[in-house]
């Protein structure tokens, strides 16, 4: 199937191909169902009124505790991965996330040893 922007696959609106290779292709594609902007694409226009502030910074921790709860850490939280709705703060984007079990495994050869850094904290106390 060729794509082409503006094609529709159920409620997801292709915008651009990101890159191709080896098996496969990434596309970018909006998510027709979310009415609305991230909050990056918000905060560029000017200050959030401060009842929207609190809001959002009780909804996107009960957020991301949501998935944590289920074993999904998200990886790339950014004003961009999150999109103000009418019932609520919604998190996107979970291209980047690692389930528990992933994120104990060993990745590319590295060790899961946890790394002894309080070193570095005595020797920078002023």
């Amino acid at each position: 199937m060729t794509l082409q922007p503006g094609t529709r696959l159920g409620p997801y609106e292709i915008v651009a191909s990101i890159g191709a290779g080896g098996m496969g292709e990434v596309w970018r594609a909006k998510d027709t169902r979310l009415e609305g902007e991230s909050l990056a694409d918000r905060i560029k226009k000017g200050p959030l009124p401060l009842g929207d502030v609190l809001k959002y910074g009780q909804q996107i921790p009960a957020a991301l505790d949501a998935a944590h709860r289920r074993g999904i850490t998200h990886r790339d939280l950014k004003p961009g991965n999150i999109m103000p709705t009418k019932t609520g703060a919604k998190l996107l984007d979970f291209g980047l996330a690692r389930t528990a079990a992933q994120a104990q495994a060993p990745v590319d050869g590295l060790t899961s040893l946890v790394t002894n850094w309080t070193g570095l904290l005595q020797k920078n106390k002023t």
